[in-house]
């Protein structure tokens, strides 16, 4: 590993602030935040992200019941109950990728800036592949945590009685959590104090538990990746090029006729494909022209007996008459009784869907004409089967209708 000058921050002062100076190998207070902040909005567009992933499957939800649709509706499930653990590692998959590639974090690449360890002698060295996998897990992990930490404490915080396990947890959680949140951030701000004032150069918490400080990338550190690439380049063409030239004369004769064979066979399976289209086609259209003349064969059929019919009542009124006068009339058949069915109970309000007695979102219409929640009732067709929840006539997902109902301000 390379190794620098030792660390001299002792004599920065704050006027340096005022001008960000490219001859400094340390960054200054002001690019600091700048990367805080873009590391920040890289977070948001994450959870923006899975968001909007997590609303295009729950609006392709209910157009299916294919193999297809089950798949999304697992995925949109993960999403929407493991969000967080979701984010975590995809932050985490993007920390490794970039501090393995660059030695530093995506916001930080951004604003030429790295990463270095800071030995025991005040001396920096390259970060190594474990040093960034211990990064990566480091800030995906706290960042998590601390998420975690503020999603459970605002579901607790408004619950007048807290039921289910862990009541006393929860109980002394809701009150330390407040100051665990506002030390956090003391340490933070210390932090940043000293960054600003040259009497550190860790700018948070993290850099100093993995011993790692943020740098700019100097010239140096260019050439050296540079004749790094270069040199794995050069030896990956002396591999290839010994590999090429142990290959004799005979093996490239055996590759050049199968090459030449497989050509040929893809030539010849192209061409009994386009041969075996053809006879189809030609089949297809006998059997249509078949089909038609049995078709006017049939038509004309009808028409000489029904024209006898006429001709034959014409001829013989009386006959006619005569069996009409014989013949009895069966009675009609009797109503079919309708089946038992137990539904669920409408509404006395118009306005409240029969299943989740709610205000009706997104209403839509059953064949039966009753009105529900549109995932209300797409979901209990797919449990219950393909009936109307109130009535039970028979309604799938094909039958239902979306109705827009007017606001109240309108």
């Amino acid at each position: 590993m390379s190794t620098s000058s030792p660390l001299d921050y002792k004599n920065i002062m704050l006027a340096e602030e005022t001008t960000i100076s490219p001859h400094n190998h340390f960054p200054s207070f002001l690019e600091m935040k700048v990367i805080q902040e873009t590391t920040h909005a890289g977070q948001n567009a994450i959870t923006t992200t899975l968001q909007a992933i997590q609303d295009h499957l729950y609006k392709n939800l209910t157009h299916g019941n294919t193999f297809k649709q089950k798949i999304m509706k697992k995925i949109h499930d993960i999403i929407q109950t493991y969000k967080l653990e979701v984010e975590a590692l995809v932050h985490y998959i993007i920390l490794r990728k970039s501090l393995l590639h660059s030695q530093a974090t995506l916001s930080e690449s951004m604003y030429g800036m790295k990463r270095s360890r800071v030995t025991s002698s005040h001396k920096l060295q390259e970060l190594d592949s474990q040093d960034g996998i211990r990064n990566a897990l480091l800030l995906s992990l706290s960042t998590y945590s601390f998420k975690r930490m503020e999603t459970f404490f605002q579901k607790i915080r408004d619950a007048s009685v807290i039921n289910g396990k862990w009541k006393s947890f929860k109980r002394v959680f809701r009150q330390v959590y407040p100051y665990l949140h506002m030390s956090q951030h003391g340490i933070q701000l210390l932090y940043e104090f000293r960054y600003l004032i040259g009497s550190s150069r860790y700018f948070d918490p993290s850099q100093h538990i993995l011993g790692q400080i943020v740098r700019r990338v100097t010239q140096a550190d260019l050439d050296a990746k540079k004749k790094k690439s270069i040199g794995r380049d050069e030896i990956a063409w002396k591999e290839n090029k010994s590999v090429v030239s142990q290959i004799s004369s005979s093996h490239m004769e055996v590759i050049k006729k199968s090459i030449t064979i497989a050509i040929g066979s893809a030539l010849m399976i192209g061409y009994i494909g386009k041969l075996r289209q053809l006879m189809q086609r030609i089949r297809m259209q006998q059997s249509t022209s078949d089909h038609s003349t049995e078709e006017r064969d049939g038509i004309g059929y009808h028409n000489q007996v029904q024209t006898g019919n006429e001709e034959s009542a014409q001829n013989h009124p009386e006959s006619e008459k005569a069996k009409l006068e014989g013949f009895t009339v069966p009675p009609p058949m009797k109503p079919i009784p309708p089946e038992s069915f137990e539904g669920v109970e409408p509404n006395k309000n118009s306005q409240a869907c029969p299943i989740c007695l709610s205000d009706r979102v997104n209403p839509a219409a059953s064949s039966s004409g009753y009105v529900f929640c549109f995932k209300c009732l797409v979901m209990y067709i797919r449990d219950k089967g393909p009936h109307c929840p109130v009535v039970g006539i028979h309604c799938d997902e094909s039958q239902v209708v979306r109705l827009f109902e007017p606001s109240n301000g309108s």
